[in-house]
């Protein structure tokens, strides 16, 4: 490959653009890596970068093959960064670039995968579905990961002796970057193409999760199923968790602000809100029958009273009951729960001492399983939740079947006293004429 000078390249391409109207590949072959990076930069070639590029690397010498793909692939990141190159070249440019990684070496690849974390923030801003850099961070860092030993300069100042200690140094960098809400969908979809232990990915997921009140409505579903497929066994009840309270505490805001006659917020609209709430519990049940220890640890976040029964636990639970092996040991869940819960609250309308200690010593307050239940009927014949009436008709079987809870000390002494003053009542009261005969009858 000869040494020409960059200008003179571009205007070499492009006078050929302007007489042939396409670039020949004895004209690439003659350039060298600089001057295939400068073509990067003019606007008038992007179309053709389709041709250019691999013909390029096809042509180059193997011994400055790999330095050519690293001054494509940095001019590239500059270009996606700034926003200027069109969708049908960036995509083909990642996908030529993509298929060269694997020949390069860990300098090249690290200096390739510091030129992306560099431009982490702008790029996250600007991804809205298209191609982007961070298309080329879950490639580099897996190909990273494999390397045993290295001795590589990382931007932080410090030294990687390893793949595993680049992995972990751009982990720690993605950490750090304050993301968009818009962004993490995009993100949690790069951040799963990376075959590292998932236990690496927890703090990003948890991350995400503290970020959800942020994220809008409509890409609740999508960023659901993603964070169930990064989190770990520990990390997938977090996610439950935090999606529980999530949904509960903007229904709270809905039924508050309807109560005081306001305007309900855009993003909190009771009917968007089902829709997206009703999608959120199908990825979940999706996601259980290719993960069934899901299922047993939402069934143990129940057992345990961390989860607590609201609207989107009961609906969560009555989906995971169309699961033929979850059928009985969820509608057994659901029956304990709901009795434990009339039972507490029995206890709490007896004695006013159980309802102040019940409110301080229970982590989950008690919930009204008469309205819970109710409120999943209505959404199950108003909001496009048919698949849960099945599941709500072996509840209602199973609720009739179930005994009533045994009463408790307190309410078996306040029936019995109040069933003797029914039934030990005065004799009635004597007439005179009667008084008298009695009196006379006394008489020696």
């Amino acid at each position: 490959m000869e040494n020409v000078e960059p200008n003179a390249f571009v205007a070499a391409i492009q006078e050929a653009l302007c007489e042939r109207g396409r670039v020949e590949d004895d004209l690439v072959k003659q350039a060298d890596a600089t001057s295939i990076a400068a073509v990067m930069e003019c606007e008038e070639v992007h179309d053709h970068l389709v041709t250019v590029l691999p013909a390029a690397f096809e042509a180059a010498d193997p011994a400055h093959k790999a330095s050519l793909v690293e001054a494509v692939a940095l001019a590239l990141v500059r270009k996606l960064d700034d926003g200027t190159l069109a969708e049908a070249p960036a995509k083909k440019c990642l996908e030529t670039i993509g298929l060269e990684l694997g020949a390069l070496s860990t300098s090249h690849l690290a200096a390739i995968l510091e030129a992306v974390l560099e431009r982490l923030q702008s790029t996250l801003r600007a991804a809205n579905g298209g191609p982007h850099a961070l298309e080329l961070l879950p490639k580099c860092l897996n190909l990273l990961a494999t390397v045993e030993r290295c001795d590589v300069a990382l931007g932080d100042g410090s030294s990687a002796a390893d793949g595993a200690a680049i992995v972990a140094y751009a982990l720690k960098a993605i950490l750090a970057t304050a993301w968009p809400a818009g962004c993490m969908l995009g993100l949690a979809m790069s951040l799963r193409e990376l075959e590292v232990p998932k236990g690496q990915l927890q703090p990003l997921v948890g991350k995400m999760l503290r970020r959800l009140p942020d994220v809008e409505v409509s890409q609740l579903p999508a960023l659901t199923y993603q964070l169930l497929l990064l989190g770990d066994a520990d990390g997938k009840t977090k996610v439950l968790r935090a999606l529980n309270a999530h949904f509960d505490e903007m229904l709270a805001a809905c039924q508050a602000a309807a109560a005081k006659d306001e305007l309900v917020p855009t993003r909190l609209d009771p009917d968007q809100l089902g829709h997206v709430q009703g999608a959120v519990v199908l990825h979940i049940q999706l996601a259980v029958k290719q993960d069934q220890a899901l299922g047993l640890g939402l069934l143990r976040l129940l057992k345990s009273g961390q989860l607590r029964l609201g609207p989107f636990a009961l609906s969560l639970l009555l989906s995971l009951a169309r699961i033929k092996r979850f059928e009985e040991p969820t509608v057994s869940a659901i029956v304990s729960l709901v009795r434990s819960d009339l039972q507490l609250a029995s206890h709490c309308a007896l004695s006013p001492w159980v309802a102040s200690f019940a409110a301080l010593a229970t982590a989950c307050p008690p919930a009204k399983p008469n309205a819970l239940l109710l409120a999943a009927v209505r959404a199950s014949a108003a909001g496009g939740w048919d698949h849960l009436v099945p599941s709500l008709v072996a509840l209602a079987a199973a609720l009739l079947d179930s005994p009533p809870p045994a009463a408790s000390a307190a309410g078996r002494s306040r029936r019995s006293r109040v069933r003797r003053e029914r039934t030990v009542r005065p004799s009635p009261p004597c007439s005179s004429s009667d008084s008298r005969a009695a009196r006379v009858r006394s008489l020696p």
